[in-house]
């Protein structure tokens, strides 16, 4: 976009680009992510054990990536628009603070 001479509007796009980024690599427990609706945290537990779901945690702490909880969800459409959501919520907040 810059070279069409919008240049503030492609900053303000790659910065929403990497909140967004930001947003989905943040690490989260199974309880945070249920409490976020991203699914049961005993079926996100069974996931990790199971190997579906890289533990970046350690074994009696597991943390999981936000971004990664879509792709291996039984039923990745239902996740996609909370998903959706929260990181539009998330930005938007962001907006509101001030915070460019």
């Amino acid at each position: 976009m810059s070279e069409y001479g919008a240049l503030e509007a492609a900053r303000t796009l790659a910065k929403c680009a990497d909140d967004l980024e930001a947003w989905f690599d943040e690490l989260l427990t199974p309880a945070e992510a249920e409490g976020e609706g991203m699914g049961d945290a005993e079926t996100i537990g069974r996931k990790l054990r199971a190997g579906k779901l890289h533990n970046h945690g350690r074994k009696f702490s597991p943390r999981v990536r936000r971004g990664d909880l879509l792709h291996v969800s039984d039923d990745a459409t239902s996740l996609a628009p909370a998903l959706k959501r929260q990181a539009i919520n998330t930005m938007m907040e962001g907006a509101e603070d001030g915070r460019e």
